[in-house]
C-alpha cells in the first residue's frame, strides 16, 4: 500500500487477524497459508479506509492520478482505470476488465456524495481493486506448458515474483518498464534487474526478516536469565539483528561471516557477558571479540540463552542440525526420561543419549557432536573452561553428507562446518523457499547444489546468492496445476 499508493510510510491501518499457522520454517509458503473469513473481513475494512483516505488528501490524491489526462470525463476516467490497474494487479488489464472497471468506476458518484465524479470514482475503483483477488494474490496464469510439464510465466508474473522475492512490495517504475518491454526472461537483464533492487534499501527488510525467521529472533524479547536486566533478552535481539544487517546487507558478506565473524554490536547489557573491559551504555557500538573464542551467529549470547538449561547441547544441537545442516531428525520418542548421572552437564546428557543408550542412533552421531561444542558457554553465553569443577569438554565429531570431521570448541566446529557442503546448502534451501515462497522440490536440488558449491568454494556474499536464484528455471516457471 506504501508504494501502490506513492505514501512515505505503512499506512496506519486496523490490526489483521494473524495468518495460519504453515508448520514450516518460514511465513509465507504458499502451499500452506489461507485467508480465514476473519482475515477477509480485515481486508475489507483495510480496503474501504485507505480509499476514503486517499481521496480525502488532495495532495496524496494528486501522486496517484498521472498527470496528462484526456479532458474528456469519460476517456479520462478509462485512462486512470488503466494506469492504476495496471500497478495494482501489476499487469495490464485486458480488454473485459477494462470496461468492467471503468463501469464501475462511473458509479461512483451514485454513492459518494459530496465529491466530484472523478474523485468519487476513484475512491469506489480504489475501494473495489483492494478487495480484488487480482491484487490480494499473485495470480499466476499463464500456459505456456514446457516438455517438462512447468509453466513459464510471462514477463509480468516474472516482475512480481522478484519484487516480492527482494521488497515484499509491488514492482517499482523501472521493474514494470522491463515487463512491459519483455526482456526479463533474458538472465543477464534479470540478474541487473535483483542486482539494482538487492541495493536499495527496501531490500533489508527481506534481508533481515530472512534472518530472524531463520534463528527464531521474536523469540528472543521473552528471555530473563537470573541475574541480568529485564531489558537482556531485547538487547540480544537488536545484537543478532544489527550483526546480520552489518554483515549482509551493509558489507556484502556471505555465510562464511556470519558463522565464522569475530566481531558484533554489544551495548552495557552485553558487554560483561563478552567479559569486554571499558565503558558502555545502552548505545549499540562495535566490538572486536576474541576469535579464538567467538565465532559468528551461533556463540552469541542470544543463541546461547535461548537454548539453554540442563539439556542445553540437546536443544543447541538440534537447532543447529535442522537450521544449519538441513539434518533429518525423527520425531523424539515417547517415553518415560531416564535419570541424568554425571558432573558436567555433557556427562549427564551422554548418560542418557550417548553411545550404549536407547539414543545413540541420532544423538550421539548427529545431535550431540553439534551442541557439545558450545559447551564452552553457560547459559546466558559467557565464555567458560570448566562446568562443576571440571574440565569443559568440547570436542565431538560430526557425520557431515561429504564424511566426518572432528573438531573441538566453537571455533573448530564453526569451520568443519564452514568446509562442509551441507551447511550451504541448507543455507541456499532456506533461501528458495523463504524467497519463492514454497517448500523445495526435487527439481531444485540441482539448482540448491550448484550455488551451494559455488558459496562454499567462492564466498558467495549471500546476495549474490539471491541473483543466482532468480536466474534460475525455478524462478521463472510454476508447476502446472491440473484441473
Amino acid at each position: 500500500m506504501r508504494d501502490l499508493l506513492y505514501l512515505s510510510s505503512a499506512p496506519d491501518v486496523a490490526g489483521f487477524t494473524n495468518d495460519p499457522q504453515t508448520g514450516t520454517k518460514f511465513d509465507n509458503n504458499g502451499d500452506k497459508l489461507e485467508v480465514s473469513q476473519g482475515l477477509w473481513g480485515d481486508y475489507q475494512t483495510a480496503a474501504e479506509d485507505l480509499a476514503a483516505k486517499l481521496v480525502a488528501d488532495p495532495a496524496q490524491l494528486a501522486k496517484v492520478v498521472p498527470t496528462g489526462l484526456p479532458s474528456d470525463a469519460t476517456a479520462k476516467a478509462r485512462a486512470f482505470v488503466a494506469a492504476f490497474g495496471e500497478r495494482a494487479y501489476r499487469r495490464p488489464l485486458t480488454a473485459a476488465e477494462l470496461d468492467s472497471h471503468l463501469a464501475l468506476f462511473q458509479r461512483g458518484a451514485q454513492l459518494f456524495a459530496g465529491s466530484d465524479a472523478f474523485t468519487s470514482g476513484v475512491q469506489l475503483l480504489v475501494q473495489a481493486m483492494l478487495q480484488s483477488p487480482h491484487f490480494v494474490y499473485r495470480v499466476e496464469s499463464g500456459t505456456s506448458v514446457g516438455a517438462d510439464g512447468t509453466v513459464t510465466l510471462d514477463d509480468y508474473e516474472i516482475a512480481s515474483r522478484l519484487s516480492y522475492m527482494l521488497w515484499d512490495s509491488m514492482p517499482d517504475a523501472t521493474l514494470f518498464a522491463a515487463a512491459k518491454a519483455g526482456v526479463l526472461h533474458d538472465s543477464k537483464v534479470l540478474a541487473a534487474q535483483a542486482k539494482r533492487m538487492l541495493a536499495d534499501p527496501k531490500a533489508a527488510t527481506k534481508l533481515d526478516g530472512f534472518h530472524a525467521q531463520l534463528l527464531e529472533l521474536a523469540r528472543y524479547d521473552t528471555l530473563h536469565p537470573a541475574g541480568q536486566p529485564s531489558t537482556i533478552g531485547a538487547s540480544m535481539r537488536q545484537e543478532t539483528q544489527r550483526f546480520v544487517d552489518d554483515v549482509v546487507v551493509k558489507h556484502d558478506g556471505n555465510l562464511k561471516t556470519l558463522l565464522g565473524a569475530s566481531y558484533s554490536f554489544v551495548n552495557k547489557d552485553l558487554a560483561s557477558l563478552y567479559g569486554l573491559s571499558g565503558t558502555y551504555d545502552t548505545t549499540f557500538v562495535r566490538a572486536e571479540l576474541d576469535p579464538k573464542v567467538r565465532a559468528g551467529l551461533l556463540t552469541q549470547p542470544g543463541f546461547l540463552t535461548y537454548r539453554s538449561g540442563g539439556t542445553a547441547p540437546i536443544l543447541r544441537g538440534v537447532f543447529i542440525n535442522l537450521n544449519f545442516l538441513c539434518a533429518k531428525l525423527p520425531p523424539p520418542p515417547v517415553f518415560k526420561p531416564p535419570t541424568m548421572k554425571g558432573v558436567t552437564r555433557r556427562q549427564r546428557v551422554d548418560s542418557i543419549t550417548g553411545k550404549g543408550t536407547c539414543g545413540e542412533s541420532c544423538h550421539a552421531r548427529m545431535i550431540n557432536p553439534a551442541g557439545f561444542p558450545l559447551e564452552y558457554f553457560d547459559d546466558v553465553g559467557r565464555y567458560r573452561t570448566q562446568d562443576s569443577g571440571q574440565p569443559v569438554d568440547g570436542s565431538a565429531s560430526y557425520s557431515f553428507s561429504d564424511g566426518d570431521q572432528s573438531y573441538d570448541g566453537p571455533i573448530q566446529w564453526s569451520q568443519a562446518m564452514l568446509q562442509s557442503v551441507d551447511s550451504h546448502a541448507c543455507y541456499v534451501r532456506h533461501w528458495l523457499e523463504f524467497g519463492f515462497g514454497r517448500q523445495a522440490a526435487s527439481g531444485d536440488e540441482p539448482l540448491i547444489a550448484r550455488v551451494a558449491e559455488a558459496s562454499r568454494m567462492l564466498g558467495l556474499p549471500v546476495k549474490d546468492l539471491l541473483v543466482e536464484l532468480v536466474q534460475s528455471p525455478s524462478f521463472q516457471t510454476r508447476v502446472q496445476v491440473k484441473p
